[in-house]
């Protein structure tokens, strides 16, 4: 089981491709995004 208190840093040019890997990860619970 994944630790939900990891913190990401999610760099890329494209605002749309951080907002996808955000939601992705509130989906899978991480909810520091």
């Amino acid at each position: 089981m994944a630790d939900k208190e990891l913190k990401f840093l999610v760099v890329d040019d494209f605002s749309t491709m951080r907002r996808i890997v955000r939601n992705l990860l509130k989906e899978l619970g991480f909810n520091n995004c």
